[in-house]
């Protein structure tokens, strides 16, 4: 199996005086803990701030303004990214169960149940991120386990669904 790398999503929130930033690990294959890093980062701190944000997607759990200067690739949707995954592991239960009644008999795999979440706050959010990354890991160990599901999505492991905010 190709290892697959994906970049950091830092979930973010603000105070009037500083940017809080929490980088998630979504690597479908990660070598380290998802939760890798946390910074608390005065806004006069531009250069720091850009290079803890910039080029990352990120993520908030309330409408926030970034400091002057400081970008993210794209804002994911928590919620979105969530249904994703369930609409691929619904996808992978259909071609189960087709398998199944075209007449193989077959264990039924323990998919991953992602829980509904409403973060409260920056941790909350990037360990709720976090848990979806596990989850959607997960999934596609047991889609790629199963000769039958790879039609699902392809013969690689792919990186967790991103769903930007509209």
């Amino acid at each position: 199996m190709t290892t697959t790398f994906a970049p950091p999503l830092v979930a973010l929130d603000t105070t009037e005086q500083e940017l809080v930033v929490w980088q998630v690990n979504i690597s479908p294959e990660p070598m380290v803990s998802r939760l890798t890093g946390a910074w608390v980062v005065s806004h006069s701190r531009s250069t720091t701030n850009q290079h803890l944000v910039h080029g990352l997607p990120s993520v908030r759990y309330r409408p926030i303004v970034l400091p002057a200067g400081v970008t993210s690739s794209a804002v994911i949707n928590m919620h979105a990214t969530a249904d994703a995954v369930r609409r691929e592991i619904a996808s992978a239960e259909a071609a189960f169960t087709a398998e199944v009644a075209g007449g193989r008999k077959l264990e039924r795999p323990r998919w991953p149940v992602l829980p509904d979440v409403t973060p409260v706050n920056v941790l909350a959010l990037a360990t709720a991120i976090a848990d979806i990354a596990h989850d959607w890991a997960e999934f596609e160990t047991l889609r790629l386990s199963r000769p039958y599901l790879v039609q699902c999505g392809g013969p690689r492991i792919r990186p967790l669904p991103l769903e930007e905010s509209r």
